[in-house]
């Protein structure tokens, strides 16, 4: 399923108390299966929850109740950048495929659309060519 928990850009976030640096951290397997057992108390100590998209962020505040359902339930589907959690990928490079399967979706679409056009076309043409013969039998 598309969602949260299981997206390579949920992530750990903390930033430094001196420099106000901000680290981000992909969630390893064992923090992504204590969400999906216990999203609200999962023990955060400094770091926050975030979408490394900037879709959302949890902040200070832990999860609320309504939103774990949403954050880790919800199939995202299209409406949101998601890809698939894989082990030791760092985020640019996680970027650059969802962006790329993004591309890949909607060339798709186009050329659906481009191949619906062309048999349109074609049918056309041979209906225009079958009325050209009948007036030239008729006349």
């Amino acid at each position: 399923m598309k969602n949260c928990l299981n997206c390579h850009f949920l992530c750990d976030s903390y930033r430094e108390e001196n420099s106000g640096c901000e680290l981000k951290f992909s969630l390893k397997q064992e923090l992504r299966e204590s969400l999906k057992n216990n999203p609200v108390g999962y023990d955060r100590g400094w770091h926050t929850l975030q979408c490394h998209m900037g879709v959302w962020d949890e902040g200070v505040s832990p999860v609320a109740k309504g939103e774990d359902t949403i954050l880790f339930s919800q199939d995202r589907g299209y409406s949101c950048f998601f890809i698939p959690y894989r082990k030791s990928m760092l985020f640019p490079a996680a970027i650059e495929i969802q962006k790329r399967e993004e591309e890949n979706r909607w060339l798709k679409r186009t050329s659906t659309y481009t191949v619906i056009g062309l048999w349109l076309a074609g049918i056309g043409l041979i209906l225009n060519a079958l009325v050209a013969i009948y007036q030239a039998i008729k006349c």
